[in-house]
């Protein structure tokens, strides 16, 4: 063999044997193809499908009266609950496969968490929607698929329609913040009844406060003891807020103060409010033995999280304390900017706009001391300390001295130690409460020295604004918001506040329970606000048929297909509450539905003969049912369908049809709009990065 020829096959020969080795070594190095933490389009839409079906399966089965309690446990304590939204917050899934299923549940929770905040129900009716409405939505799919109709259109004729159904069901509210005092405790009871899952204890608590109060007056808190109790105290409650919590002081997450200096601002809190007024007086207050709470609407996000926040955290590691209290409110709505100069009244202070507090900062710039320009000392108030003059038998001056508020009233320090350093028109008054309760969303301000003659401005002032907005608005015979505030304001200056106090047996089950109390206080809040409708969504059911049928009219087929689905869907969830309680049956005439009610009966009811009228039953079944088929109808459906024909809603406690089971028709607005907040989770699902690391399969 030639040697070129030779030369040419041996490193053929060298080249494969390095491609086997190379292909060999490549098999070792690379068990498999590249991937990436991307979930696909459709991965993530069958993945939101199966975790819908997982939650519509837990929530679902404890929904209504009959609905089964849920034990919530957490090594060594249980707790028993019926409330939708407390069982959805302490689900979890197994993340060991992938981090979607909880990203998914958490999306979904985080929805019903602001409705659950809002009006403090709804949670489960809204999953419950969303997951039917799903359901025929995909048995559709074809048709909008066929029709070229995108998802992001779908949803876009939601957000439409949606606006239209609340417009028709804001026409079916009865008005709740009555001056029938009877009267609104009766409804507060049914709605506290409902949000509370049958809760007598907390539904009598709620409902003797808003007889006795007149209006939302009410706050929740931990026992100390253990046992659940009621109390009416004087006060006056304000969304006055902690800004931090290491405020805290308390088991309530509360700071508890007494004898307390306290300064009101309308403007925004800067670095110079700070540098010379804030920072020096609340070293005078301290040198007194008080706390200084400052409240403003707004504080400059750069001095509070430099300067400030430095200060007042040096402070806190020193002295376990911090003397300068922060807290924030709304200051929004003309009845925000009412409710601070009512307290402000309350408080035997001003409210320091921009002009006061350019003209107090120049004093200060000018030389004088914080106690020559606020008033500290000289304010008619008994039992504080005080900064004084020490005077002899011979009326000759000493030395500065404080004087503790427990050995003298304000007048015997005047009479025997000579006259306070200050005068009443020396400086600007500071404000002074005896007992407060600041909390992380609003505050309860007790045990006032206010001038009555101010409060009782103030008082005929909230009792002439109500009578002229009640006069105002009583033509258009509707509900109104500026009514409410009204009563609201007036009710407040009343200066009284229910209390209710969780016990339980353990601190697991006292939480659980305070949470569901402070869901029906929210419940009957918003009901007082914004009045009631009919519960199990009936009213709701019945706008989304009229706006259907208008959608039909205007030959909007698109906007009729979507109602229909969505109509199907809320009329799921009053079955799944009559699901829970019985089984279902064929029936085909109104006798026979009196018949099965009456045997599933507690006890023997002869009211069947006015509560249900045969002729409307039996039309109504007739109308859908096809006659070939001997006009048989689904119980569930003949009770949900006559309940909107008739506007009642079957209670299934005593299986009667009545208009006793009401909620706030915000609970009904905020459920259509959680439900389609929900269902544009469900249909538009996109491609999602998930950020954890190691997050693939092994």
């Amino acid at each position: 063999m030639p040697e070129d020829n030779k030369n040419n096959t041996m490193s053929a020969m060298l080249m494969n044997e390095h491609a086997i080795i190379s292909k060999e070594n490549k098999e070792k190095r690379f068990k498999k193809d590249p991937d990436i933490n991307i979930i696909t389009k459709e991965e993530f839409e069958d993945r939101v499908s199966k975790v819908f079906k997982l939650l519509w399966k837990s929530l679902s089965k404890s929904f209504g009266p009959y609905g089964a309690p849920t034990i919530i446990y957490n090594h060594p304590f249980s707790h028993i609950t019926k409330d939708g939204f407390t069982i959805m917050k302490n689900l979890s899934l197994n993340a060991s496969e992938t981090y979607l299923d909880e990203a998914i549940a958490n999306m979904a929770s985080d929805i019903c968490g602001r409705l659950n905040y809002t009006v403090g129900d709804g949670t489960t009716s809204a999953v419950i929607a969303t997951y039917s409405v799903y359901n025929r939505y995909n048995e559709d799919k074809d048709f909008f698929n066929n029709n070229s109709i995108l998802p992001r259109d779908i949803l876009s004729r939601y957000n439409s329609i949606k606006d239209e159904i609340i417009e028709s069901l804001n026409e079916k509210i009865i008005p709740v913040n009555t001056n029938d005092r009877d009267k609104l405790k009766d409804i507060i009871s049914k709605v506290v009844y409902i949000s509370s899952n049958g809760d007598n204890q907390i539904t009598e608590y709620i409902s003797d406060f808003y007889k006795e109060l007149g209006c939302p007056g009410i706050t929740c808190n931990i026992s100390d003891d253990r046992t659940t109790k009621r109390k009416l105290i004087e006060g006056y409650k304000h969304d006055a807020s902690l800004m931090d919590r290491a405020y805290i002081n308390s088991d309530n997450d509360t700071m508890e103060l007494s004898d307390t200096d306290v300064l009101i601002f309308t403007k925004r809190v800067t670095l110079s409010t700070y540098e010379y007024i804030l920072k020096p007086l609340s070293q005078e207050c301290k040198y007194r033995g008080r706390h200084l709470i400052c409240i403003a609407p707004s504080y400059d996000e750069s001095a509070l999280h430099g300067k400030i926040e430095r200060e007042l955290n040096e402070e806190k590691n020193k002295t376990k304390d911090v003397n300068l209290v922060l807290t924030n409110y709304r200051a929004i709505s003309a009845f925000d900017k009412k409710a601070i100069a009512d307290l402000a009244v309350l408080l035997n202070t001003l409210t320091i706009n921009s002009e006061i507090e350019g003209k107090l900062i120049d004093e200060i710039k000018r030389g004088k001391s914080p106690v020559d320009v606020f008033n500290l000392d000289d304010r008619g108030i008994d039992n504080i300390s005080v900064l004084a003059y020490v005077t002899n038998h011979n009326g000759q001056t000493g030395a500065m001295k404080i004087l503790s508020g427990d050995e003298a009233s304000y007048e015997e320090i005047k009479q025997y130690n000579g006259e306070i350093v200050k005068n009443a028109d020396s400086g600007f008054r500071v404000g002074f409460i005896r007992k407060c309760t600041i909390g992380l969303k609003e505050s309860l301000f007790s045990d006032f020295v206010y001038d009555k003659e101010m409060y009782d401005l103030i008082l005929k002032d909230a009792e002439v604004d109500l009578k002229e907005k009640e006069k105002r608005y009583s033509k258009l015979g509707t509900f109104n918001l500026e009514v409410a505030d009204a009563r609201k304001r007036l009710y407040s200056l009343s200066l009284k506040t229910g209390v209710i106090e969780i016990g339980a047996e353990s601190e697991l089950s006292q939480r659980m329970i305070k949470d569901s109390v402070d869901d029906a206080l929210r419940a009957s809040n918003s009901a007082y606000n914004h009045g009631v409708v009919l519960g199990c969504n009936v009213n709701l059911i019945q706008s989304i048929f009229d706006v259907r049928e208008k959608a039909q009219k205007e030959n909007r087929l698109l906007d009729y297909r979507l109602l229909d689905i969505l109509l199907k869907g809320f009329c799921d969830v009053y079955t799944t509450v009559l699901r829970n309680a019985f089984e279902d049956k064929i029936v085909h005439n109104a006798k026979e539905i009196r018949e099965i009610l009456n045997s599933m009966a507690k006890y023997t009811i002869n009211d069947y003969e006015d509560n249900i009228d045969d002729f409307s039953m039996d039309r109504m079944i007739s109308s859908m049912t096809d006659d070939s088929e001997g006009n048989s109808i689904s119980l569930y459906d003949a009770i949900v369908n006559y309940s909107v024909l008739t506007n009642q809603v079957f209670d299934v406690a005593n299986m009667v049809f009545t208009t006793d089971v009401i909620n706030s028709v915000e609970t009904d607005r905020q459920i259509l709009r959680a439900t389609v907040d929900l269902i544009s989770l469900l249909i538009t699902g996109n491609q999602i990065v998930i950020t954890q690391k190691h997050n693939f399969e092994d």
